[in-house]
């Protein structure tokens, strides 16, 4: 409890409404740059909605890029320091800030059609290559377009909607199946610095698979959710629960919702050490992330919670490694995801011919 004295400035009520307004500042201080500034940006466009109820009728344009390169120090630039205050006008101007968007510089946008747009950024001021964000009042409902390999890449880009809207676990699977189809699938498409392969020739993942595949999803899911705090590795009295997805309730804003909660398994062939796994051990694992996903969400109020399973062994069994729990979830209400991973580009290949064989016969 607080004491007396301060109950007019610091009632219950009052620290929410500050937690609301302000979360994701420094709840994503773990992720890459790119990732802080498109969160940063859908926030400062929130709050210039909320502001003043409208986000004109023109573009708008970010990019990553703090301070102004040597080649446009002669640029015609204005200084904001408080552009997160949601008080000053965003539209038709080029915004130049770094990833907590909080204050940047910006510049007249000129352009007659939407191209005009890319040949200003990319081409006038080189800054094709830079993290960018595109903002469109044009469309309805309101979205953001962001760029993350930059301007002079148009077709990388992910779309994100502006109105608060609850986040379901049909949302967060189209995500991870994205994440799935481009940073896991084989181990090519892995980061260098973030293999989940220790000799893939033998199917032997690396010793710590879930936590990296955790990392994956968890910046995969900032970006998607970036009104959503992304919170893993919770502790509580039930255990210690993977992924979290938590935010502002969209139909009450003196609420916070815990919109779906994730528990991530590795299926195995063989531990990092050469050493077989054998079925019963798998299906312990299984049964066990179903109990666990089950006690995380009652303990915590989640809306929805789901096992992921991302399957690394030899064989590709698909649903059928959930055959013996699958009553079981259906009453604890977790659902069942799995997700294969191929162990060469090769095999991944000779699946794609399969499935496209039986697709036409």
């Amino acid at each position: 409890m607080l004491p007396s004295a301060y109950e007019a400035d610091f009632a219950p009520e009052r620290l929410l409404q500050t937690a609301q307004a302000y979360s994701g500042i420094g709840n994503d201080a773990n992720q890459p740059a790119n990732v802080r500034f498109v969160r940063g940006v859908v926030r400062l466009l929130r709050t210039r909605v909320d502001r003043v109820g409208s986000l004109g009728n023109e573009p708008s344009v970010f990019v990553l890029c703090p301070t102004l390169p040597p080649a446009l120090k002669d640029l015609q630039t204005s200084r904001h320091r408080m552009i997160d205050n949601g008080l000053t006008p965003l539209q038709g101007r080029l915004w130049f800030v770094g990833p907590v968007v909080a204050s940047g510089r910006s510049t007249v946008l000129s352009f007659e059609q939407d191209d005009d747009i890319f040949k200003q950024v990319a081409d006038d001021y080189e800054l094709g290559t830079v993290p960018a964000v595109i903002h469109d009042p044009r469309t309805s409902p309101g979205e953001i377009r962001f760029f993350p390999l930059g301007l002079d890449e148009p077709d990388e880009r992910i779309i994100i909607s502006l109105p608060r809207a609850p986040v379901t676990l049909e949302d967060v699977i189209k995500v991870i199946d994205r994440v799935h189809a481009t940073k896991l699938v084989t181990p090519d498409a892995q980061s260098e610095t973030a293999k989940l392969w220790h000799k893939p020739v033998k199917f032997i993942p690396i010793e710590r698979a879930e936590l990296t595949i955790q990392m994956y999803l968890e910046t995969a899911l900032n970006v998607a959710f970036p009104h959503c705090a992304i919170r893993p590795e919770q502790p509580q009295i039930s255990g210690r629960l993977d992924l979290e997805i938590e935010g502002a309730d969209p139909f009450d804003s003196e609420n916070f919702v815990r919109h779906v909660l994730l528990e991530l398994k590795v299926l195995r062939s063989f531990r990092s050490g050469g050493t077989s796994v054998s079925q019963n051990e798998i299906n312990k694992w299984i049964e066990e992330g179903v109990d666990q996903a089950s006690a995380y969400a009652v303990e915590r109020g989640a809306r929805a919670t789901a096992l992921c399973c991302f399957d690394m062994r030899k064989q590709n069994v698909g649903d059928a490694c959930f055959a013996h729990v699958v009553d079981k979830a259906g009453q604890l209400g977790v659902a069942l995801q799995v997700w294969y991973l191929f162990a060469s580009a090769k095999a991944y290949r000779a699946h794609l011919s399969a499935a496209s064989a039986g697709e036409s016969a």
